[in-house]
């Protein structure tokens, strides 16, 4: 198998198209608004990628990169509440990383917005 080939398989295209499709939602929304000179839009995007981008800091814990094991929790905890604690840390990683494909097209539409406006305007 070709080196391409191989990148390929390795592609999460589930993903992919979740975020092609955010994308295609999210930046013409966006565009039509500011074209029909809505001005909410602008402050309709902004406070929606602050809140998003809160949100996945604090359910990913920061922009740790470092797994979370049970050698970080407290001593007195029983073997339950540890499990129970690690299990509910995955579920919070995996809501963070469904914020991801929200939170990347707001970003690029705002973007794209100031490169249009800096250079094309």
């Amino acid at each position: 198998m070709s080196p391409l080939g191989a990148a390929l398989k390795q592609v999460n295209w589930k993903l992919t198209a979740k975020l092609l499709v955010s994308f295609a939602v999210i930046v013409p929304f966006y565009f039509v608004c500011v074209y029909y000179r809505l001005k909410f839009v602008v402050h309709l995007y902004a406070i929606a990628l602050l809140v998003l981008s809160v949100a996945y800091v604090v359910l990913a814990r920061g922009f740790s990169l470092k797994p979370f094991d049970e050698s970080l929790l407290p001593d007195d905890w029983d073997a339950q509440r540890r499990i129970k604690y690690l299990e509910s840390d995955a579920k919070r990683k995996k809501i963070a990383k469904s914020l991801l494909i929200l939170i990347i097209p707001i970003m690029f539409t705002f973007m794209f917005d100031m490169i249009y406006i800096n250079f094309f305007s």
